[in-house]
């Protein structure tokens, strides 16, 4: 009896202990775990990509825009005159490049949003997902790529080879020079030039090389007067049309700027002051006669187009040299140049340079104006052979 008595234990109690021990050991193992969050359907995913796509194909636009821009642009006026290599240039435009990523950043991201791009509607909880943050960083990837590539599209519009092409004029002007200079003394011409036919339009032809007596002040006046016309002085308008008629290609704008210049110029050498006219302002007879020697007669370079019929297209045309004396009333000639200059051509010479490898004219070596009168056979034959020169030259 005393033994029953001691040994009984209320069984509810007991349980209910039970119970509770197990409810705290279950709480305690699972306080941490959180319920995994559903699945993404697939064409969440797509909006998810699409949407994490669209602003990383701004960003990759403008960094390849703007580093294609300023490395050509470095490359391409810096590169030759300081030595710059291409590959310097290309790292400075990506430091600019970067540059207005960081600064117009912002802005290409709210113009993304502002687009109205469709709600992928994916909990806070998928986001995390790793499916989900792997199709948003191919969607990175993919827009900025494709970005690129669309960048690209401005290496269409640009002068890739001109850093070449300056290299190789810088190169052939000591060259051109001598050229020029040994025909002016052996010859005996009043003007030597030395043209290049631009290899990007066979139409037009260009010089660094030129030995050009400047016009007299009689024969300037008489040019300023036929320009000028009724009016006391010339427009740049009128300039620029009298000009352009001789070949040489400019704009009303290039030539108002220049002219302005010589006249500033010309009132510090005289120590006078004058007011600013408008627009269609009128120069004077000293500003005109400047600008025919520096730009005209003088230019360090000449851009002009071949004008049809003229003694460079025939020399051209035919690959042989072209001789005339005198040429006032040769039908070849261009009155008009000894009109607009202020020279007075008497006699010509003009010898195309030949390719000897395809027989292409690369250039011609024109003379103008024998001191002795005219040109000799033995002149003909002497400017043929610094062509033929001139061309191994220019092969090499």
């Amino acid at each position: 009896m005393w033994l029953s008595s001691v040994c009984r234990i209320p069984r509810a109690p007991r349980v209910a202990r039970l119970h509770h021990q197990l409810g705290r050991r279950v709480h305690t193992q699972t306080a941490g775990v959180v319920p995994s969050a559903p699945q993404p359907r697939f064409s969440q995913l797509v909006k998810h990509g699409f949407a994490a796509a669209v602003p990383m194909i701004g960003f990759g636009f403008m960094d390849q825009l703007v580093m294609i821009t300023v490395g050509d642009h470095i490359d391409a006026n810096l590169g030759a005159t300081l030595g710059i290599h291409t590959l310097t240039a290309a790292a400075l435009g990506q430091v600019v490049s970067d540059t207005s990523g960081v600064l117009f950043g912002q802005v290409i991201e709210n113009i993304g949003q502002k687009v109205g791009l469709p709600s992928s509607k994916l909990t806070a909880e998928q986001m995390k997902l790793p499916r989900v943050l792997g199709v948003r960083t191919a969607g990175m990837a993919l827009g900025v790529a494709s970005g690129c590539f669309l960048g690209m599209i401005s290496l269409y519009f640009l002068d890739l080879d001109k850093r070449a092409k300056e290299e190789k004029i810088q190169g052939l002007e000591p060259l051109m020079k001598s050229m020029v200079d040994s025909c002016h003394q052996l010859i005996g011409a009043e003007h030597c030039h030395l043209w290049l036919v631009d290899p990007t339009d066979p139409e037009y032809i260009w010089s660094r090389a030129m030995t050009t007596a400047p016009p007299s002040t009689e024969n300037l006046q008489k040019a300023f007067g036929y320009i000028a016309g009724s009016s006391e002085g010339v427009t740049a308008h009128k300039l620029m049309t009298a000009v352009f008629a001789i070949g040489r290609e400019t704009n009303a704008e290039n030539v108002e700027k220049q002219l302005i210049r010589i006249e500033k110029d010309l009132e510090l050498q005289s120590n006078s002051v004058r007011s600013d006219l408008n627009q269609d302002r009128t120069f004077a007879f000293e500003v005109f006669a400047e600008y025919m020697r520096q730009e005209v007669t003088a230019g360090l370079e000449i851009h002009t187009r071949v004008r049809p019929g003229g003694f460079k297209h025939t020399a051209i045309q035919t690959k042989k040299t072209v001789l005339r004396d005198p040429v006032v009333r040769d039908p070849l000639f261009n009155k008009m140049h000894n009109l607009v200059t202020g020279l007075r051509t008497r006699n010509v010479l003009v010898s195309p340079i030949i390719s000897l490898k395809t027989g292409q004219v690369l250039g011609l070596i024109e003379m103008a104006n024998k001191f002795d009168d005219s040109f000799s056979q033995g002149d003909v034959r002497t400017v043929e052979l610094m062509a033929k020169h001139t061309a191994l030259f220019l092969e090499k």
